[in-house]
């Protein structure tokens, strides 16, 4: 059986990779601000209804850091659906997908966590691996020419700080003398997502985002958000669940290699050919795997 760390960093993996490819469809179809309000009204839709089932609560140290949580989750999906909007998809999502490597930092510096020489190679290689696998290397030559490469750094930035963040109110860690107890899973899961929830709402109402009356004849593109709404809710469970019982260390950059499987069913249905670079990526992921459950 699995470790529970590398388990919960598959699931999130899988789920995202799928939701995020089939959710730039949409979003090419309705536009960032569009899809934003949609796929937020259902993803708040999801959560309210924990409170029928759950007894959340939360310290207020912990509540603020959600809070400030939730502003950089929605700049970090804001600037995420932006990139896939205008950018090249084969280039954006591994940028933004190594934020793995700001949270670890973050962890390091300010919580003195402390990885094996093992966990650190194997962190370079998934990384590596994530780059290689979902980039056709022939266009980072012209990277800076790329439309959507800006919104894929802010949203690196800001999920390494909102990962950081996760780990603080998931376990009893003092920081700067301000004591973060630890947070029931379901707790961390459910004020997360209402916080980061109501801002993007909040953002979409703004930039006005509510879909036409015209729009809502396609029926399709709304299937696919609820879809994807499942496939993102089930991810943060399994996150929040697993920073709360495992290693996160190992949970971020395993969960980070969601661009793998955007490749691999961009492979499967629009029937893209890996190049030599993308072949190499994915048996650097493998031995990665393997060397991290060492």
């Amino acid at each position: 059986m699995l470790p529970i760390s590398i388990l919960a960093g598959l699931i999130p993996m899988f789920s995202w990779g799928i939701a995020d490819f089939i959710q730039s469809v949409v979003i090419r179809k309705l536009g960032t601000y569009k899809t934003m309000f949609i796929a937020n009204l259902f993803g708040l839709a999801f959560t309210l209804p924990f409170l029928l089932f759950f007894s959340v609560s939360i310290a207020l140290p912990n509540l603020m850091l959600l809070v400030i949580g939730g502003i950089c989750q929605t700049i970090a999906i804001y600037n995420f659906y932006r990139s896939l909007e205008i950018g090249e998809v084969s280039i954006v999502t591994p940028i933004s997908a190594s934020y793995t490597v700001i949270t670890v930092l973050l962890l390091v510096l300010f919580l003195g966590q402390s990885i094996s020489l093992f966990t650190f190679i194997a962190i370079l290689m998934l990384v590596s691996g994530v780059v290689l696998v979902s980039t056709d290397l022939k266009k980072i030559k012209s990277m800076h020419a790329v439309r959507g490469v800006k919104e894929s750094l802010i949203t690196l930035m800001m999920w390494g700080i909102y990962f950081f963040i996760l780990e603080l109110v998931s376990n009893d860690i003092t920081l700067f003398g301000v004591n973060f107890p630890a947070t029931h899973y379901i707790s961390v899961f459910f004020f997360s997502n209402i916080s980061f929830g109501s801002f993007l709402m909040l953002f979409a109402l703004y930039n006005k985002g509510i879909p036409k009356k015209s729009e809502f004849k396609d029926k399709m593109p709304f299937f696919i958000l609820f879809c994807s709404t499942v496939l993102y809710t089930l991810a943060w469970l399994v996150l929040t669940y697993g920073f709360t019982v495992g290693d996160a260390a190992i949970i971020t950059p395993i969960s980070s290699l969601y661009p793998a499987i955007i490749v691999t069913l961009a492979m499967i249905f629009y029937k893209e050919k890996l190049v030599l670079n993308q072949k190499v990526g994915i048996l650097t992921i493998l031995l990665g795997l393997v060397l991290i459950s060492l």
